[in-house]
This record gives structure tokens, sequence and C-alpha cells, in this order.
């Protein structure tokens, strides 16, 4: 299944070329590049993780990915040549190393074409990304998209007849984010889901799989 809401990395590429860039260590909540910003570096992150925000007129956020290690990021505004409209900022302590503009159009482009290729991935990864997201959205109901949620976080490994144990590294305020709901309406649906004897043992830091077979029947439907 592919995923909604987060970027991993699939090609080991840009750690041939980390010599090209300039590193930086990063503190958790720290803001990388802030939205509205003209960005003239791309970023490669080499350890931790970083979230991508939206703000709103109004101030409310929307999560619309997570970047995992190993995964370029800042690369459509800088390629646009438009201010960002997006926030990349450090869930998790991190290692970032930056390429200049210069080095990536007098060396990386023109001397290293499985970057180019790297590139072309990243592009689409996010787009299939952003295209899950909103056939989320748009198809499922938050009992169903929780689910999926639940599954991707697992790696596709729940199966069987039996439970399975299932830890949370999200808080619920982010998950609920990420599926597009406020967090009472994540709640109503745990419980729902509990009642209905699919879940149990909701908690922050971990949730049961009681019936695996609907549980499966509500990520594929």
């Amino acid at each position: 299944m592919e995923d909604f809401w987060r970027i991993r990395a699939t090609d080991t590429a840009w750690k041939g070329v980390l010599h090209l860039a300039s590193p930086r260590r990063y503190s958790r909540g720290e803001v990388i590049i802030r939205a509205g910003e003209m960005v003239d570096s791309l970023f490669y992150l080499e350890s931790g993780e970083v979230r991508m925000i939206r703000t709103s007129m109004e101030g409310s956020e929307k999560i619309l990915m997570y970047i995992e290690e190993g995964t370029l990021f800042g690369e459509t505004p800088f390629f646009t040549g438009q201010p960002i409209l997006s926030t990349f900022v450090c869930s998790r302590p991190a290692v970032i190393w930056r390429f200049s503009r210069h080095s990536v159009y007098a060396d990386l482009l023109p001397n290293h074409p499985e970057i180019v290729s790297s590139l072309l991935h990243t592009f689409a990864a996010k787009v299939s990304t952003l295209s899950n997201q909103s056939a989320s959205l748009g198809l499922q109901n938050v009992a169903e998209r929780l689910c999926t949620f639940l599954y991707v976080t697992s790696g596709e490994s729940i199966s069987g007849a039996h439970g399975a144990e299932l830890k949370l590294s999200m808080k619920m305020r982010d998950i609920a984010n990420l599926l597009g709901v406020h967090r009472t309406t994540l709640y109503k649906a745990i419980r729902d889901l509990e009642k209905e004897g699919v879940l149990e043992n909701f908690t922050r830091d971990s949730v049961r799989i009681a019936d695996v077979t609907r549980f499966l029947e509500m990520v594929h439907k």
C-alpha cells in the first residue's frame, strides 16, 4: 500500500555527494524553512525527522507530510523560484546537509546523473503521497482513514486471525491533524471502533488490533 503521509528514502545517491554540501544539526521544534521565504538551497535529511506544515490565515495548521531520513526536501521552491508556502520543522533532532544553488547547477546536475534520477523520483514520490492523501480524505471515512494510518504505520505487517499490538510514536493531536479531523472526531472514531470490536486498549502509546479481519477490510475498502 502506498503511503499518504510520509516520504521515505529509496536510494543512496545523495550520500555520495555530501562533500558538496554543508551540514548542520537542528533541535526538535526548530524551523528549517519558514513559509514565505525564498529557498536557495536543497536540503538532505541525513538523520532525524522533519514535518511539512501549511498554516492558514487564521493560524490553524495542517501537517502535509513527514520527511524521513535519507530524503531530500525543499526542491520545489528551489526550482520554481517562488516563495515557499509551507514550513519545515524538525519533529526529532536532525542532521541536515545543505546544497547551495551554485553547487547544484555547477556540479550536481552536470556531473552526477544519478542525482537527476533521484530528484525525479523525489518529485514523483511527493506527488503520489499528496494524491493518496487527497484520495483518502475524499473517499474514506474517519474510521477507515485511521485504520489505514495504523496499517501503514505497522509496515503493513498486520495479518492472521489473532490480534496484534501496535506501538504509536505520534501524539494524538498530530494523528488527528494528519487525518484532517479534530481530535474529538478522532476520539469518537476510536470509541466506535472499540465498540465494534475492531480495536481495543487504545492509548497514547499503543493500540491492539482485536479483529484483524475486520480491520483489514476497512483498510482495503
